[in-house]
């Protein structure tokens, strides 16, 4: 996929559910992921491929007050009125997969869904290519990005 997107008047808006689990998480690259996310949500829109989101937070730390910071930053982060948030928490630490099905559970009402570390900086476009892709070819599950480190290296 290239690394640029332009509008999609072909393609029908979809919706993307994002779940995000953490565990002591640096509140510096939360924020940083969260940032990204938003910024790349903002262009598929733009790009008019995404009508509406869900940012899930599962935190596997369950302490109040990490939950309370969480929702603040996701709020902070996604004022759009066409993106929903929503905290999980309570459960413990039970393991990331168990913690990704409780938030995909949340989310069955999207028409994708990603699986997003708390530690990811993503390209402006990277929403907008997956969602193209994933339109273009319905045969396809699932789509996985290039990882890059900051140097670009992979």
């Amino acid at each position: 996929m290239s690394e640029t997107a332009v509008e999609s008047p072909s393609l029908s808006a979809s919706s993307l559910s994002v779940s995000i689990v953490v565990y002591f998480p640096d509140p510096t690259w939360l924020g940083m992921t969260l940032s990204s996310l938003v910024l790349a949500m903002s262009h598929a829109r733009h790009a008019g491929l995404l009508r509406r989101a869900k940012i899930c937070i599962v935190d596997n730390q369950s302490t109040t007050a990490f939950s309370s910071f969480a929702l603040t930053l996701v709020t902070a982060c996604a004022e759009a009125d066409w993106i929903d948030r929503l905290t999980i928490a309570g459960h413990g630490n039970i393991g990331y997969g168990r913690a990704n099905n409780i938030a995909f559970e949340r989310c069955t009402d999207t028409d994708f869904h990603l699986v997003l570390n708390p530690d990811v900086q993503l390209s402006e476009f990277a929403i907008a290519n997956a969602l193209r892709y994933l339109q273009k070819h319905p045969e396809c599950s699932m789509v996985s990005p290039v990882a890059t480190a900051p140097d670009g290296q992979p």
